[in-house]
């Protein structure tokens, strides 16, 4: 083949390849049209099922609250229904007739269980700044309304002042049929007719025991707090 043969098939060989050239460049530009659109596709189908996923977590969530303030109101209600509430109706006081003074105070406590279950493992305790008067165990059941006699509460063993100032406090602790412990504290007030005419230390009659019915407190409390051991006490 001599170079006017050569010559002569250039320019066809050109124009096939430039035909081939613009047939390679039109298919990959519709390939990656196409490809591109499968992309977008996919991440639309992935975006909807990241929202379909986020709904369907959005609504377990919802649910499981729901469903714990449902729980948390079933408890409260089972709570409530076993729930004892000590009112403390009066107290009254016991006495040495050769010794009238507060040295031989012994106070006793009329007591309602007003709430809905019963109280168990009753215990009192007769707090003063200045009298000491180790707390006493009550009834191992006060069943909800029942009436009963007075319970003592403890006994007043030393006076620690000449002058008894007249705030008291009356403490009752005990616990539910669920294991809970309750308190019930009642201010109290002690009217007093002080003998100051006479030697030191001073004598402390006691006329009445009053309640300050407004301050009564009942509620919930992490551990018995009275920490005397009555064992072996028959209650």
């Amino acid at each position: 083949m001599n170079a006017n043969d050569i010559q002569a098939w250039a320019a066809p060989i050109q124009a096939f390849a430039a035909v081939v050239t613009l047939l390679l460049t039109v298919f990959l530009i519709w390939f990656t049209s196409r490809t591109a659109r499968s992309a977008e596709r996919q991440a639309e189908a992935a975006s909807k099922q990241v929202a379909a996923a986020q709904q369907q977590i959005d609504t377990a969530q919802q649910q499981l609250g729901l469903a714990q303030r449902q729980l948390a109101e079933s408890i409260r209600a089972r709570e409530a229904a076993v729930q004892p509430y000590i009112h403390v109706l009066g107290v009254g006081f016991q006495r040495g007739q050769d010794r009238p003074d507060l040295v031989t105070l012994a106070p006793d406590v009329n007591v309602l269980n007003v709430g809905p279950g019963p109280a168990l493992s009753v215990m009192l305790a007769f707090r003063h700044d200045h009298l000491v008067v180790p707390p006493m165990p009550g009834p191992r059941v006060l069943p909800s309304g029942a009436e009963r006699p007075p319970l003592p509460a403890g006994a007043v063993t030393e006076a620690r002042s000449d002058r008894i100032a007249p705030e008291a406090e009356l403490w009752i602790e005990y616990r539910d049929m669920l294991g809970h412990w309750w308190a019930t504290e009642m201010p109290l007030r002690l009217d007093l007719d002080v003998d100051t005419e006479g030697p030191r230390p001073w004598r402390h009659s006691l006329r009445q025991i009053l309640c300050l019915d407004h301050g009564e407190r009942v509620y919930r409390i992490d551990k018995p707090r009275i920490r005397e051991d009555f064992s072996g006490v028959d209650v």
